[in-house]
């Protein structure tokens, strides 16, 4: 994000409030166990002091890696979940606690692996629910070098869930214009 520094740390609204710790606060709104895989040592640090409660964090063993080689890593030291779970960026400003509901409820009603939010017509892997075998499927896609998350859910069922009616909601800030744009249409107020 070059002059905005770290996307995760910018704020996402008048009271300062950093992207990740509102990505934290909505998980924590629907789940009483939230881990946080991150590479900088000094996150915590960050984001703890605007959080409600403790969450695990756990420092990525493989940093750089994608998405899919940390989520390996992860699950290979850390016991599997034993039930649902979400898989949510921490660069999402606009993600509330009734949209990873939605998921969760949609996965719960359906024979899916998984529900995956939609954006502009494309599946956001790290915006889902998951059944707890999604794990499984995750450390063996690692193992076989994968790095992105698509290809460690090839052969499992994924529903997609459209939220065009929220664009925000499953928006992620990855560059200096997104950053711009959430500001001035996603409601940072």
């Amino acid at each position: 994000m070059a002059e905005y520094g770290n996307k995760l740390l910018l704020a996402r609204d008048s009271s300062g409030l950093p992207v990740l710790a509102h990505v934290i606060r909505s998980a924590l709104a629907v789940s009483d166990t939230v881990i946080v895989s991150h590479n900088e040592t000094d996150l915590c640090a960050s984001i703890e002091p605007w959080l409600p409660r403790r969450v695990e964090w756990r420092l990525d063993p493989v940093p750089w890696q994608g998405p899919l080689q940390a989520l390996g890593a992860i699950f290979s030291t850390w016991p599997h979940p034993t039930a649902t779970f979400h898989l949510i960026a921490g660069d999402l400003p606009g993600i509330t606690p009734q949209v990873l509901a939605t998921l969760l409820e949609r996965l719960r009603h359906s024979d899916a692996d998984g529900v995956a939010a939609m954006r502009e017509g494309r599946l956001q892997p790290l915006c889902a629910a998951y059944q707890q075998h999604v794990a499984t499927a995750f450390i063996e896609a690692a193992r076989r070098g994968e790095r992105r998350l698509l290809p460690g859910l090839v052969g499992l069922s994924i529903a997609g869930l459209e939220f065009s009616h929220q664009p925000w909601a499953v928006r992620p800030v990855h560059t200096p214009d997104d950053y711009k744009a959430w500001l001035a249409e996603g409601g940072c107020t």
